[in-house]
């Protein structure tokens, strides 16, 4: 039985996107919005793309937007990045403390300076090897997390980063506006 591929037709785009995978592992960051109706294969073909720098040595991190856990703050880069409460990384032990207080006080003062924490997880890991983090569904993430993906987007020409996110069509507002940029 012979193995059919799931990225059939999307020859032009993997091999566009894999210029962008050798250029941030030869040292020159990229920001990719891939924009597209639900069912079209965005998440397939970011997902072939993140398997194809992991192969080449790259660290890849994947999250996703939620519908539903749209609201919590920065859960698509806290997913990404594997921050939680078990890790022994003191700063990502500290990012979880800062939003269980703004979940608990609801201090926006708390949240940024967890988005601010995760910034830094990005920029140190970038030091350590070309990374890919890849956000899927950006327009169901909350204000904090598009807010913290358009800071990254900002320093990707400093930083050995892949960057990239899927949206639909019509997902338009302000936050995600930052991310077209």
């Amino acid at each position: 039985m012979q193995h059919v591929s799931p990225l059939v037709g999307r020859d032009r785009e993997l091999s566009w996107f894999l210029r962008r995978v050798a250029d941030t592992v030869a040292g020159r960051g990229h920001v990719v919005l891939v924009e597209g109706e639900p069912g079209i294969g965005k998440t397939t073909l970011v997902r072939a793309v993140c398997s194809a720098a992991a192969e080449l040595g790259a660290q890849v991190f994947f999250g996703a937007g939620d519908e539903l856990a749209g609201a919590l703050p920065l859960v698509p880069l806290l997913d990404a990045l594997a921050v939680s409460d078990s890790s022994a990384d003191p700063d990502r032990v500290a990012i979880m403390r800062l939003l269980h207080g703004a979940t608990a006080h609801s201090t926006a003062d708390l949240t940024a300076a967890a988005g601010e924490r995760l910034i830094g997880l990005v920029d140190d890991a970038c030091g350590r090897g070309p990374v890919v983090l890849a956000i899927d569904d950006l327009q169901w993430a909350d204000r904090v997390t598009v807010a913290v993906w358009g800071r990254v987007a900002k320093l990707v020409p400093h930083l050995r980063l892949l960057l990239i996110a899927t949206i639909r069509p019509g997902a338009d507002s302000d936050e995600l506006a930052v991310a077209r940029t």
